[in-house]
């Protein structure tokens, strides 16, 4: 499975992490425990959703600004779950237009 490093931002807060890049995936999905470290509150995300296949349940979606390599910093989508066995994935939406 291809891994990617990513620059990850929201607000002040900045982490260099790894992503597994899922071209089958519709949707990037953020790991609870990372949301928890970026100073995210579950209780105050309006926008909530479920998950399929193996992340099945709620989660809320998140907005930060990502950087690969060389490119620019552009806002990323992602559904924030409320799993801890989750990776942080990038999928179809947003993160390969």
């Amino acid at each position: 499975m291809p891994i990617m490093p990513i620059r990850l931002r929201r607000g002040n807060i900045v982490m260099d992490l790894d992503a597994l890049v899922d071209s089958e995936a519709m949707t990037s999905v953020f790991p609870f425990d990372l949301g928890i470290q970026f100073g995210l509150d579950w209780n105050s995300q309006f926008l909530t959703f479920s998950l399929g296949g193996a992340l099945s349940g709620a989660a809320k979606g998140v907005m930060l600004h990502g950087t690969v390599g060389n490119y620019p910093s552009a806002p990323l989508a992602f559904a924030w779950s409320q799993t801890y066995n989750s990776r942080l994935i990038l999928g179809q939406l947003n993160f390969f237009e």
